[in-house]
């Protein structure tokens, strides 16, 4: 197509977390269409956005495009400088939340933004990236994509409300040509700005066949960055309480955790803890496991949910808007309030107890996964695989070009 596209996020590959999972996917098949792609982010892999990552090289090379890292910059007095400009509404986009400042990456986005045709940009409440590119993007008049990728729990709490609802966001719409959400309740809530909304799912490698391997055990799987967000606690506490019951019990934990739980799970024979696994090895996982767990208070979507399903694996979630997207309570999986152990422990209780109960989510999983189902809002445009994502983004580059 010979377009020159600019993608601007706050984190980009080799970070591999959900949204920068779903930026790669972006940047794959973009260029699979022919785009010439760069990417600006900040050369950052850790969720706090203080330091700089010294791994992370500063410019390379991916498939022919150009990947730059821009440094951030820290000084005294920070927070409460910036605490003062947004009580007055000065620097308003750059005082919100995170408070990230790098110079460098304002300076190239004003410096090079004539380069390109499209501009794509995401996520909230990363606010210091996303509005340069916007606005940017709005006054040299290019074509610009905004991915809020809004993270809700059920019911709204004060610090999602602040970091995914501000009324300053309205204006970051508005700049932008075209809004991509992840789920049904993003779409309403972005229902305004109707005829520029448009979805993007991640997709997944859907196996087509699944021989499932026990080990004599129950099997519970949990896979992210294992902190409070994702719900860790949660899961911790409840899988105790099963175990304190039943004792042919194994609970696999996958992703980097927090210094504080990891000192929680040391010496507990029945949880196996990996910071890290190859895709093999967490097909590997999944094809021994019995229930995934997943119990996050905000989710915009939850691809690893998405693969448990693939597996024929319920999975239990917090009512958040992405979970609810993909799963209904009491068919391919349960979904529960953020923080409560109990009901957790409870559902896990039952599908223990009842192996009739257990195989019915399973094969509804399963199938779901397959064929799709109008029962479930992200399940009823079938299979969440390459051609449904690629069908979502040609829709959405006709619309925009």
């Amino acid at each position: 197509m010979g377009k020159k596209v600019l993608l601007v996020f706050n984190r980009f590959y080799p970070v591999l977390s959900g949204s920068e999972k779903f930026s790669k996917m972006i940047f794959d098949n973009l260029k699979e269409k022919g785009f010439d792609i760069d990417v600006y982010t900040l050369r950052v892999s850790d969720d706090s956005y203080k330091f700089n990552d010294r791994n992370l090289k500063r410019e390379e090379n991916i498939k022919g495009s150009t990947i730059k890292r821009f440094s951030l910059i820290d000084f005294r007095y920070k927070n409460r400088i910036f605490k003062f400009f947004e009580n007055y509404g000065i620097l308003k986009y750059y005082s919100l939340n995170f408070k990230i400042v790098s110079p460098s990456l304002l300076y190239n986005l004003k410096k090079n933004i004539l380069k390109y045709d499209i501009v794509i940009t995401g996520f909230l409440p990363f606010t210091s990236v996303v509005y340069p590119a916007l606005y940017y993007s709005k006054k040299y008049k290019k074509k610009s994509i905004f991915i809020p990728q809004i993270h809700s729990t059920i019911p709204k709490t004060e610090r999602f409300s602040y970091e995914f609802f501000h009324p300053y966001y309205k204006s970051l719409y508005e700049m932008a040509d075209i809004l991509v959400c992840l789920n049904t309740n993003e779409k309403e809530y972005l229902k305004n700005f109707g005829n520029k909304v448009f979805y993007l799912n991640s997709y997944i490698d859907i196996p087509e066949k699944v021989s499932k391997g026990g080990n004599g055990l129950f099997n519970i799987l949990t896979i992210g960055t294992q902190n409070y967000e994702k719900g860790i606690l949660t899961s911790l506490n409840a899988v105790k309480l099963l175990y304190s019951e039943f004792k042919n019990i194994k609970f696999t934990i996958v992703g980097k955790m927090d210094e504080k739980y990891l000192s929680m799970v040391k010496g507990m024979d029945f949880i196996e803890y990996h910071p890290y696994v190859t895709d093999k090895e967490k097909d590997e996982l999944f094809l021994k496991t019995d229930i995934f767990i997943l119990p996050s208070i905000a989710e915009s979507f939850g691809i690893v949910s998405v693969e448990a399903h693939s597996y024929g694996i319920p999975t239990i979630n917090s009512y958040c808007w992405g979970s609810t997207y993909i799963v209904k309570n009491g068919l391919n999986g349960y979904l529960v309030p953020f923080g409560d152990y109990l009901l957790t422990y409870n559902y896990l209780k039952q599908l223990y107890i009842n192996q009739q109960l257990k195989k019915r989510l399973s094969e509804n999983a399963r199938n779901i996964a397959l064929n799709g189902s109008d029962l479930i809002d992200g399940y009823s445009e079938g299979r969440f695989d390459k051609k449904r994502f690629n069908k979502q983004l040609d829709k959405i580059l006709e619309n925009l070009l």
